[in-house]
């Protein structure tokens, strides 16, 4: 009787103060660390015991963050439950034969890159910025500046295109403020000192936008994975070519 009513509280403490989003990041985060514990105890087999407590509160924090979720949404487990064997079985399968997942994967010096790109890092600041993004749309609306509200926008019309050169200016802006933060003045003996600070804030900015631009023309943490591992195997492939 007492865990049952800890559970409850804890469910009632996830669904507080939160939206659909910011919990939906919370279970990513989660996701992410069960897949690292998993992943690092085959690295580390020393420390196997210690990496599959994590693996196990990791997946303990995802079950109850996905029974807050369902809450959200006016569901009960018994519901998602009930969706029917045969439905859940073929998306599942789907996931084994790698459909929405990368289909190929870089080893050796790479391997730790590709790890960052398909973890909750990545996820969470793809999920934070689309969020910012969906905030903001009534507002740029109001000035009359915003082409169009689609999320990802249609490539092929030209507000969509519009809103995509606008993305890309942003880039740009922020590219010469960083510039500017150098202070790169070579008539003069003696460099004046660069303010690190201003610096880490003007890449803020640009990690900002430039999520944007990818958010924009359709691109997810999947597939940005995809493409830039696509392009380190061709280059490697030109490497070992003498290109």
């Amino acid at each position: 009787m007492v865990e049952t009513t800890q559970a409850l509280e804890l469910l009632q403490h996830l669904r507080k103060g939160k939206d659909k989003q910011g919990c939906l990041n919370i279970l990513m985060w989660e996701l992410g660390d069960l897949s690292k514990a998993i992943q690092y105890s085959k690295w580390h087999p020393d420390l196997e015991d210690g990496y599959r407590g994590e693996a196990k509160l990791a997946l303990a924090a995802i079950l109850f963050q996905s029974e807050a979720l369902c809450g959200m949404y006016g569901w009960t487990l018994e519901e998602i439950r009930d969706l029917g064997f045969d439905q859940i079985r073929d998306r599942i399968k789907e996931k084994e034969e790698g459909k929405g997942r990368f289909e190929h994967y870089v080893e050796g010096e790479n391997k730790e890159l590709e790890n960052l790109v398909s973890s909750d890092l990545l996820t969470r600041l793809f999920n934070t910025q689309r969020s910012l993004m969906e905030k903001y749309k009534d507002i740029e609306s109001e000035t009359g500046l915003l082409p169009t509200r689609k999320i990802p926008v249609d490539l092929d019309s030209y507000k969509g295109q519009e809103r995509i050169r606008q993305a890309m200016w942003n880039i740009v802006a922020e590219l010469g403020e960083f510039a500017e933060g150098l202070n790169y003045k070579p008539w003069k003996l003696d460099p004046d000192p660069v303010d690190r600070e201003y610096l880490y804030n003007e890449i803020g900015d640009l990690i900002h936008f430039v999520l944007e631009f990818l958010i924009l023309i359709g691109i997810t943490p999947e597939k940005l994975g995809d493409i830039y591992f696509k392009m380190v195997r061709k280059n490697k492939e030109r490497q070992e070519g003498g290109y």
